[in-house]
Order: C-alpha cells, then structure tokens, then sequence
C-alpha cells in the first residue's frame, strides 16, 4: 500500500507547476512567432521610406517620377538648378511689381490714355471741358435758351452773337471760376481737418484742368439733347 502510494503522488499535478509550464509554453511559442509576425510590418516600413527617400542610384524611382510627370530630364542636376532659377526670377519680378504699385493715398497715377497713342489727346485741350464744367441746372438752362435763342435770330445773327458773347460766354466763365474756388477749398479744409486731428494727409487729388476731363460727356450731352431741344421748342421756350 505503501509503494502504491507512493506512484499515485508521482501523478499529482500541483496547479503552480502547471501553471509556470503553460506560461514557459506561451512564452516560447510567442518568441517563436514574432519573427514571422514582424517581418511584414518591417517590410512595409522599408518600403515606405524607400517611396519617401530614395536612393540616389535608384532607377525605379526615376522611372516612377517619369511616369508621373511625362518628362524625363537629360541631367537632374541641371533640372534643378533651372527650377531654382526659375523661383528667383519669380521672386524677383514680385518684389519689383510691388515696387512699381501705385499707393493711391500717396501718389497719382500716371496721367495717360492708354491704349491710345499720346498725340491723339494734347493736354492743353483740358481746358474745354475745365471751362464748361459738369452739366448743372443753370448750366443745362443756360444751353436749352441758346438753342431757343439761336433759332429765334436765324435771321438775325448779330444778335445771336451778342446772346453768345455778353450772356453765354460770360455766364460758363463765371460758373467755371466759381467751381475752381471750391475745388480748391476742398483740398485746403480737408488738409486743414486732418492736421487739426493728427490723421495724415489726404489723398492727392488731380489738378483742376485734369480732375474735368469727364465734362466732355456733358458737352457732348449739352449740344446734342439740350440745344436741339432749346431749338425745337420755338416760341414756348423762348
């Protein structure tokens, strides 16, 4: 009985003995694995800075770039050295745009009127539309009774001379003196406001001959609408 007992204890299975045994088990057949585990992780890790950072020798990647782009450059070097090149020139012609912008609240911009050549518009001929000014309500009457005056004398162009010497002629002078005085209170209150609150200077503004320029339309609308109309209306508007 003795003896049996003795080979019954050599088929005890203590739990902390297996237990170590099943974890030697795990470990080993984890070790065992993680070769052929990592090996793609690995792989794919080496691929991806091989796409990132090629070698300079590598022809695969030359043919990828290639293939990419339709261009194969004759010396990379070169390439590089005209893309650089190319940069500068952009940067440069940048900074020189920005040098040659207008700021229009301290310059003007040049008087031109391009696209048509210069001796096409002398500038003296300013002076017509400076004189006749925007079409305004005495000016507009003032052209509306000339046309009724100058159809009243067709007979009599004496008279129609003097309406055109002693009335129109004095009247658009008087009108054109008076916009020059306010043009030029403009300037002066609007540069006397901004020292007076520490703003700094105003924008330029054209001269006077120059800032009428588009008092040609109003002519153009003057003797065109308003004469005819002046003309047309006979007696009544006279």
């Amino acid at each position: 009985m003795g003896k049996q007992s003795e080979d019954d204890d050599d088929y005890v299975v203590h739990p902390a003995a297996s237990f170590r045994e099943s974890s030697a088990s795990r470990v080993s057949s984890s070790t065992s694995s993680s070769p052929s585990s990592s090996s793609p992780s690995h792989s794919a890790t080496s691929d991806y800075l091989s796409i990132v950072h090629p070698p300079s020798s590598s022809s695969s990647f030359a043919d990828d770039i290639a293939a990419a782009t339709g261009k194969v450059p004759d010396d990379p070097a070169a390439a590089v050295a005209a893309a650089a090149a190319a940069g500068e020139q952009q940067r440069q012609k940048i900074s020189l745009d920005a040098e040659t912008d207008i700021d229009d609240a301290i310059e003007l911009p040049p008087d031109t009127i391009a696209p048509m050549p210069e001796w096409m518009y002398p500038r003296r001929m300013d002076l017509v539309p400076a004189l006749f000014g925007r079409l305004n309500p005495l000016s507009g009457v003032l052209v509306y009774y000339t046309g009724a005056v100058l159809r009243e004398c067709g007979g009599a162009p004496l008279v129609a001379a003097q309406w055109l010497l002693f009335v129109f002629a004095p009247s658009i002078a008087a009108l054109a003196y008076l916009r020059l005085l306010l043009h030029r209170r403009r300037w002066t209150r609007a540069v006397a406001r901004a020292e007076e609150k520490g703003l700094p200077q105003p924008p330029p503004q054209h001269d006077f001959l120059r800032a009428n320029r588009p008092a040609w339309l109003d002519i153009h609308l003057g003797y065109a609408i308003l004469l005819p109309a002046g003309a047309a209306g006979g007696d009544g508007a006279s």
